[in-house]
């Protein structure tokens, strides 16, 4: 799999659907302060995207990241 940063991952999504890539996650904002997608190109390739939407502190990126868990980890 990849990961990289672009300046704007809805068009990047938008651009690889239309490409033939499968969107795996919806672009979508995270605790991190990213906002993340996650596709797979008509290779196979698993790509996440991610544009940063807002700076974060270490402290609030822990806290938020702690929360997620607490609400989406089993």
């Amino acid at each position: 799999s990849i990961a990289l940063y672009c300046s704007d991952v809805d068009a990047v999504v938008a651009r690889a659907e239309k490409a033939g890539a499968t969107v795996r996650e919806t672009p979508q904002d995270f605790a991190t302060g990213d906002r993340f997608a996650s596709i797979r190109d008509p290779f196979g390739i698993r790509w996440t995207v991610m544009t940063r939407v807002e700076d974060v502190s270490a402290e609030e990126r822990d806290r938020r990241l702690s929360e997620w868990a607490d609400q989406n980890v089993n």
